[in-house]
């Protein structure tokens, strides 16, 4: 149960396992502590040592090496007994010694379980409390592997529709581990970065010729991607890839790809093929309260419910389309404010005038007052949005999503600025025509309102194109017509 270290020999002998007490937990490769350290830096003087020179670490036994990853991240690789990686502190011979034994462990490990070609695989090594923390990946099949039968959820993976689909997140995880690891690989071949290549060739020439493509990047980034991605000609790069930072792009590029194509069920039976729809078979929230208040918002609501759904589809969020829709709603609210306070001075002015002084005149006011007030909200708290990248976008609208009510009370929300304006002009516009006709009392007001609102509906329809030249015809599509009369007059039932 001891480890001896010969600093001289530069070599490490172990003896015994790990204590019976400590237990090995597998995780994922994007699971790990990488970038959820919070230990704060003090620097210190140091004493340079007479004839100091050596950039390697003496405290390594034989078969280790240190990296630094291109984002500057210090890691371990060492070869004997088997090919394993750690960001342990290695320096601290506690930690060495509890690194070491845990490679013996995995190595006997993959005896006793008759795993061949060791060589094409690499054990991640991370220590806690109770043990160790672990995953192996396999450098032949690209993929992210573990020595038990484990299901799934235990390791907060996603849910899939077959192994197949599965293989793709587990690919997501292998090239996220070359990402964190790509100093000491020695190369890949330069057929990953050609491929990858091909790949946003396709994904730009999808995304100019189709408004629909659910390919993540946008035509420009993929023109950048290319570019990047352009090996030099020369020796080096005729079959391997050496350069760690050329590994590190290609493998973080390959993850997403690799995520997308998993989201996306690239292979599989029902692939998409358009963004905005749908391949999950999920219920729909029922939606009878708020197409009641839609109704009363004179049906703007159901313009943002209807586009946030579609950007959300499937749980997936395109930062480029989601950018978009939220510069344009912020820009809508800061018009809707430049009105609403524009008509909230007329108002206030024409109610000086005690002949105009009616109770709608004040409800009018009012509700340019909550225009006001709502839009400046919204644009306050969104304003971030508008720069998100895909992760924050997914974050966001994930909390926004009710599990009973959708995307409802969210689309309900940005709608208000605009509706509360909408019933501040139609108030304004009844309350004016009743003193020009001299009209007074609740029932003239009500019907000037029905007919506002019937007008609403009918240039709504005309602008959407379901009103035809014909009256016979605009007539049963406006206000619905029985399926005996539709078969009759050999009308479509549905336009």
């Amino acid at each position: 149960m001891s480890c001896i270290y010969d600093s001289k020999q530069d070599s490490a002998v172990v003896f015994g396992s790990p204590a019976q007490n400590m237990k090995a937990r597998p995780i994922t490769a994007v699971s790990t502590a990488r970038y959820s350290c919070q230990s704060l830096v003090r620097p210190t003087h140091h004493t340079i040592t007479l004839g100091f020179r050596s950039l390697v670490p003496a405290y390594l036994p034989a078969g280790w090496s240190s990296h630094i990853n291109p984002e500057g991240q210090t890691y371990f690789s060492g070869t004997v007994p088997l090919r394993v990686v750690t960001e342990e502190r290695l320096h601290v011979q506690d930690v060495l010694e509890q690194i070491c034994k845990w490679t013996i462990y995995f190595a006997q490990l993959l005896k006793e379980r008759d795993i061949q070609d060791v060589a094409t695989i690499e054990l991640y090594l991370e220590l806690s409390p109770e043990g160790c923390l672990y995953y192996f990946v396999d450098h032949s099949s690209r993929r992210e592997f573990w020595l038990e039968d484990i299901n799934t959820e235990a390791l907060e993976l996603p849910e899939a529709d077959s192994p197949a689909h599965l293989g793709y997140v587990l690919e997501e995880h292998y090239w996220s581990h070359v990402e964190h690891f790509p100093m000491h690989l020695g190369g890949i071949p330069r057929s990953i970065v050609d491929d990858l290549r091909g790949i946003f060739v396709q994904g730009s020439v999808d995304q100019l010729t189709s408004n629909s493509s659910p390919f993540p990047y946008s035509p420009g980034d993929c023109q950048k991607f290319m570019k990047l991605l352009k090996l030099p000609k020369g020796t080096q790069y005729c079959e391997q890839v050496t350069d760690g930072n050329v590994i590190f792009t290609a493998a973080r590029l390959w993850s997403v790809i690799c995520g997308h194509r998993f989201s996306t069920r690239y292979g599989g039976d029902q692939p998409t093929f358009e963004r905005e729809r749908s391949t999950l078979d999920s219920p729909r929230p029922s939606r009878f309260l708020t197409r009641f208040i839609s109704c009363a918002l004179w049906r703007i609501p159901e313009i943002y419910i209807n586009k946030l759904d579609k950007l959300y589809e499937d749980d997936i969020v395109y930062a480029d389309h989601w950018r978009g829709f939220m510069s344009r709603c912020v820009d809508d609210w800061h018009t809707t404010t430049t009105w609403s306070l524009g008509f909230l001075m007329t108002n206030t002015l024409l109610l000086l005038n005690f002949s105009y002084r009616l109770p709608l005149g004040s409800i009018s006011l009012l509700l340019c007052i909550g225009s006001i007030l709502s839009s400046i909200g919204l644009s306050m708290y969104h304003q971030d949005q508008r720069e998100a990248v895909s992760t924050e976008a997914a974050a966001y609208l994930d909390n926004l999503q009710s599990s009973r009510w959708g995307f409802d009370l969210a689309g309900t929300l940005y709608s208000l600025p605009k509706a509360l304006l909408v019933w501040a002009v139609v108030l304004f516009a009844v309350q004016s025509s009743m003193l020009a006709f001299h009209l007074d009392g609740p029932r003239p007001a009500l019907a000037i309102i029905c007919g506002v609102a019937c007008l609403t509906r009918l240039s709504r329809a005309y602008l959407g194109g379901s009103i035809s030249c014909s009256p016979r015809l605009a007539w049963p599509k406006l206000f619905g017509s029985s399926t005996k009369q539709s078969t009759e007059e050999g009308l479509p039932l549905h336009v």
